[in-house]
């Protein structure tokens, strides 16, 4: 099969999005990285917390009738509150009523001005998904079983993130290893509750991909890359709304930094084979 080519792209941007799978759109991968901070910083310890009893009532009655939507019949706990005031630019601030457990299952923020939502994130165990919950969470396990994974993807918690600002409404599964998505090699798959649509960016065993799409990404990149480095080191399925491909990579890791480093970065689309991304910039094939 000849590979057809693609716009070449080779920004900063392009280049963080290849890595990262991220999308510019309201997917679920585009709003990964927002869930994995907020929810690092749910687990970690409180600072300036009250207890929820010096919380306006009002606001823990409405978070609360908020949470029950999303709970599955999950009992949540809220137990501990505080203001904030989180920097909107152009010189603009909003004050936000964050209420939280203490286990972070649970961390909810609220407009206090208008009481309105501002973004939710529940976590369960496998066992205590049922209905809806369970059937999503199916969806994403029988997708699991179905890509030839460097290694299993190993996880212990679900996270549904509601965020009303960006339309978001979606299932994670965090992995145990790397729950931070700011990191480039980590890994995430997740559902959109409205659309049942599914992204993820899932590291690819190379000895057990399609033989004859390795076969010929391995011919495509020793002509985009004049010969050089032949053989790819590392491969990703990337999902989104936006775009299914295939990020392959030449990398080394850095032992003594504990990194890896990317030296080229090739995209493919998943379906055609056509190479849609390049960096650094590589020589288009004659």
């Amino acid at each position: 099969m000849v590979l057809k080519k693609a716009i070449i792209i080779t920004s900063t941007l392009a280049l963080s999005m290849l890595l990262t799978g991220f999308s510019a759109d309201t997917s679920v991968s585009a709003s990964a990285m927002k869930i994995s901070e907020t929810t690092v910083a749910a687990s970690a310890k409180a600072k300036g917390f009250s207890p929820i009893a010096k919380i306006d009532k009002k606001y823990v009655d409405a978070a609360n009738k908020i949470i029950k939507q999303y709970s599955n019949d999950k009992a949540f706990k809220l137990e501990e509150g505080k203001i904030i005031t989180r920097e909107m630019g152009e010189n603009k601030k909003l004050e936000i009523v964050s209420l939280q457990s203490k286990n972070g299952d649970v961390t909810i923020e609220l407009d206090k001005s208008s009481g309105k939502l501002r973004q939710l994130f529940l976590q369960f165990k496998v066992s205590e998904l049922k209905g809806e919950y369970r059937a999503i969470y199916k969806q994403i396990e029988d997708t699991l079983k179905s890509k030839p994974l460097k290694a299993p993807y190993q996880y212990d918690k679900v996270e549904v993130s509601v965020m009303p600002q960006v339309n978001e409404e979606s299932m994670f599964i965090l992995p145990k290893d790397n729950p931070s998505y700011s990191q480039q090699s980590s890994q995430y798959i997740g559902v959109n509750l409205k659309d049942k649509k599914m992204g993820y960016k899932l590291e690819l065993n190379l000895d057990k991909m399609d033989a004859e799409m390795k076969s010929n990404i391995n011919t495509e990149l020793k002509q985009l890359l004049d010969g050089k480095k032949q053989k790819f080191t590392t491969v990703y399925e990337v999902k989104n709304e936006r775009s299914w491909e295939y990020n392959v990579m030449h990398s080394n890791e850095d032992p003594t930094k504990k990194v890896v480093n990317v030296t080229q970065s090739v995209g493919f689309d998943a379906k055609t084979g056509e190479v849609i991304s390049s960096w650094p910039a590589a020589k288009q094939a004659k």
